[in-house]
């Protein structure tokens, strides 16, 4: 297996550590896809855009660095109406309030798969709505940015 499955399998399972009530969303890459029930207090993985760069002579085992994104998707049920504007703060700043855990965590313990990966967190997507089956939901998006090698 290369190195990706293991940075993105620990991540998953330092944000199930850090969030243990939240559930793992089935669909990170489109949020609103989500059944509610996973919505309702969820988090969810993807994948993005990736760089490469070669380290040495291209033969068999030599190594090239990549620096990839990930973006990790916090979800919480607004559970107001529209025009209760102090339950929606609530919701919000609980939301930034996981936002912080996460950064902290990853700014504190940089490194990942027994330090041959470093991480760092490139910012976040402030808080957005989504509507599904009627129930509305908040969200936010924070990026956590990985620096890892692996072998051709």
């Amino acid at each position: 297996m290369s190195k990706i499955t293991d940075v993105f399998n620990e991540i998953h399972t330092r944000i199930n550590a850090l969030l243990p009530d939240h559930n793992r969303l089935s669909d990170p890459y489109d949020i609103d896809k989500n059944n509610s029930l996973w919505l309702k207090l969820g988090y969810g993985v993807s994948i993005n855009e990736g760089q490469f760069k070669e380290e040495g002579i291209l033969n068999a085992g030599c190594k090239y660095a990549t620096t990839r994104a990930f973006d990790v998707h916090i979800t919480r049920k607004f559970y107001a109406f529209e025009h209760a504007g102090a339950q929606k703060d609530d919701v919000a700043l609980q939301i930034m309030e996981d936002l912080v855990i996460i950064t902290k965590d990853f700014l504190l313990n940089s490194t990942l798969n027994d330090g041959s990966s470093t991480t760092n967190i490139s910012g976040d997507g402030g808080i957005f709505k989504i509507i599904v089956d009627k129930d509305n939901f908040l969200a936010s998006t924070i990026t956590v940015v990985v620096d890892y090698r692996d072998t051709l």
